[in-house]
């Protein structure tokens, strides 16, 4: 496995004291922050006070959407990783981190019409449904370190398709929003796939009213219960999440600046795959993305039954049977994409 742990080591003196200069002002702090981690308590009980809504900002922190704002927030989510709720809420400034939904039974509540198909025994007697990622991450399944059965997965699809009481008490319309992902618990494998939320479905229209239960990180987190308890497998087995075809351009550029810093030439295949951990500032920037803080987020919200995790490392590869070169994104009918594999494991 190509690993760049050791890339960031500067070529130069001069090159040394940027990096050091950009290492202490990124990471202010942090060694306070580990060391109320040493300390924490072990309570992954629900937070104190759960939310009716979840507040719209998650963070009391700021952190701009640039590579180094994403690597400051890759920082703060490393720290969270260790703390149980009430210590990842103080470092938080007092705000709730651990999600007010915990509870299966919240998904329909809010209309969410859950479904969870397993692969067939026999694919020509009861036809699968191809997942949006194809056979893109066969290599990466395969993987004699981290290997994936594919013939234990399934597609948890769930769709905001019903009509539900809002907290004002008066019935509401579906919005339509849908969250399709493939689950592996056998593996521990988690990839996340097709996600359309309700609020993107309603972005031009605003039709409809979104529901309480919005985000991909708690949807993800019961499809995941949903998977573990019809395998009989206890959730904090969760070792894989894949982030699959990635092209949204926020995140998608991080990814490339990271690779870059890391001291890639180009977006590499599998078999030259990127493995950054979260030492290293690339790492940090993909973790702070939107694709790795949904990542991050899908453990911290839910330490009650996942147990407190950390993610290591991301590994870091682009579609093709040799990836791509910089710069070529966005041509053609569809650009290429990239890949990332994040590596859990517990505290």
């Amino acid at each position: 496995m190509a690993d760049i742990r050791g890339s960031l080591k500067p070529r130069s003196f001069r090159r040394l004291l940027a990096w050091l200069l950009f290492q202490t002002l990124l990471t202010g702090g942090l060694c306070l922050a580990l060391a109320a981690e040493a300390g924490r308590p072990d309570d992954l009980s629900s937070p104190p006070n759960p939310l009716t809504k979840r507040a719209k900002e998650q963070f009391t922190q700021k952190f701009a959407p640039d590579y180094a704002g994403r690597a400051k927030k890759g920082v703060f989510l490393r720290s969270l990783f260790a703390l149980d709720p009430r210590a990842a809420a103080a470092r938080n400034g007092g705000r709730d981190v651990a999600s007010p939904f915990q509870d299966r039974a919240e998904v329909e509540r809010w209309g969410w019409n859950a479904e969870l198909d397993w692969l067939p025994e026999n694919e020509d007697e009861d036809p699968f449904e191809t997942p949006g990622f194809g056979n893109e991450l066969d290599e990466a399944f395969n993987d004699p370190e981290h290997k994936v059965n594919w013939g234990k997965s399934g597609i948890a699809w769930y769709s905001h398709s019903m009509e539900y009481t809002g907290s004002d008490g008066q019935l509401k319309e579906p919005t339509e929003g849908s969250y399709s992902n493939v689950v592996n618990p056998q593996d521990g494998a988690f990839v996340f796939d097709m996600n359309y939320s309700p609020r993107s479905k309603n972005t031009a229209t605003k039709k409809f009213p979104i529901p309480d239960l919005e985000f991909l990180s708690d949807i993800s987190y019961f499809q995941w219960l949903q998977a573990c308890e019809e395998k009989g497998v206890s959730p904090d087995r969760i070792s894989l999440i894949f982030r699959a075809r990635v092209s949204y351009k926020p995140t998608f550029d991080i990814i490339i600046k990271a690779l870059k810093e890391a001291g890639r030439k180009k977006v590499p295949s599998w078999k030259d795959r990127a493995t950054l951990t979260m030492s290293t500032i690339p790492g940090l920037a993909i973790l702070g993305s939107t694709h790795g803080s949904g990542a991050a987020m899908f453990l911290i919200q839910h330490k009650a039954k996942l147990g407190l995790k950390r993610i290591s490392e991301v590994v870091v590869w682009g579609s093709g049977s040799d990836g791509f070169e910089f710069g070529s994104e966005g041509k053609g009918e569809e650009g290429p994409y990239v890949h990332l594999r994040f590596t859990v494991e517990k505290v």
